[in-house]
């Protein structure tokens, strides 16, 4: 009898670790993919322009809270995705493509929309002081800022040979992106 009650208790414990291990999995999951749906706006706004972006932005943010709400729906947040949109598509739709204006485009949204909006909206849904927020904010924002900048170049030089060949894009966009763009003479 003791040996049954051992089992169960191994059993229940085992049975508490994989679905404890495949929720942690499956949070991580949803978080890395809605943590990335940034450069889907970015990518779509620099080949349909500021208005589609905004739809994206706003498409995006009610399809996350869908599938996984992490807390109450606050408009807020869809308001700073379609903003986050808009941004997206005014320094890229039609522009020659640079690491400085991809940099000032990502400190654009991360300053007005991440860290200013994203504070206050947090100190309306949560109570605490919107400095509180803007701190935590500023640290994780400039800190991912240039990791955030080089993963979205990348991006770009890997997917402008084909929204070339599909021509979303105009042919003269290179694949190569310079550090600074190149006026015209």
């Amino acid at each position: 009898r003791q040996w049954l009650e051992h089992n169960d208790l191994i059993q229940t414990v085992q049975k508490f670790r994989t679905e404890v291990s495949t929720q942690v999995i499956h949070n991580l999951f949803l978080s890395f993919w809605f943590y990335f749906t940034f450069f889907i706006i970015a990518l779509g706004a620099s080949v349909y322009g500021p208005l589609m972006a905004v739809v994206a932005g706003c498409a995006a943010d009610l399809l996350s809270f869908a599938i996984a709400p992490s807390g109450p729906f606050f408009p807020g947040y869809t308001l700073s995705s379609m903003l986050g949109g808009l941004i997206y598509g005014l320094f890229l739709y039609r522009r020659d493509l640079s690491v400085v204006r991809v940099f000032l485009c990502k400190l654009t949204i991360n300053v007005l929309v991440n860290m200013l909006l994203g504070s206050l909206w947090n100190s309306m849904m949560m109570g605490k002081a919107f400095y509180y927020y803007l701190a935590k904010s500023v640290v994780k924002n400039l800190v991912l800022l240039p990791l955030e900048t080089a993963l979205m170049v990348l991006i770009f030089r890997l997917m402008n040979p084909l929204l070339i060949h599909l021509r979303l894009i105009p042919e003269n966009s290179s694949r190569h992106i310079p550090f600074l763009t190149k006026k015209n003479k």
